[in-house]
């Protein structure tokens, strides 16, 4: 079934905290790839990246996280996943989740990636947040190796995995043909 009003578009509002720049965009008629970075950065060494994609893809945001979750098992030295919840969306089928990784192979870092996948039945958008950080041993476990400051980078690093996970539960707003939302 066709969806009789369909999704014409997603945008994010990005953390003011932070100034950003987009730092790759790639786009054709039907899809579109869009990376933001601090300013500061480049992707080599960012800390954090914001990734906004579209994909003509008839299957469900549900079957598309569960891929994309599978997929990370392959490109990772160890995961651990928050398997996907389903998130209301104006409507439309909608599903978050985070992918834990111990180290990304051949990086020098593991990463925590929030993901949001939005389906209308004719596109997929997705919005991962990644946050990078030292790699570990086992995914999602920091270790601190009796560091003075464990207690700050604690700290920091909550703040920054709160931040992730409010790009992708808080600052997409998805924009349906009839209007509603945008």
């Amino acid at each position: 079934s066709v969806d009789q009003n369909p999704i014409k578009s997603v945008s994010l509002e990005l953390p003011s905290s932070t100034e950003w720049k987009l730092a790759n965009e790639q786009s054709n008629a039907d899809q579109y790839l869009r990376e933001w970075l601090p300013a500061a950065n480049t992707l080599e060494d960012t800390k954090w990246l914001v990734v906004e994609q579209k994909l003509p893809a008839n299957t469900s945001a549900k079957n598309f996280i569960h891929n994309m979750f599978a997929m990370a098992r392959s490109s990772c030295t160890d995961v651990l996943y928050n398997m996907p919840q389903r998130y209301n969306t104006n409507g439309k089928e909608s599903y978050v989740g985070r992918i834990m990784c111990a180290q990304q192979h051949g990086k020098p870092y593991g990463l925590f990636n929030d993901v949001r996948v939005i389906s209308d039945g004719q596109h997929i958008y997705t919005v991962i947040s990644e946050t990078r950080f030292a790699p570990m041993a086992r995914a999602g476990i920091f270790s601190f190796d009796n560091n003075a400051d464990a207690e700050t980078e604690v700290s920091n690093i909550m703040k920054a995995l709160k931040a992730s996970q409010s790009v992708v539960r808080n600052a997409v707003k998805v924009c349906l043909n009839d209007g509603s939302g945008c």
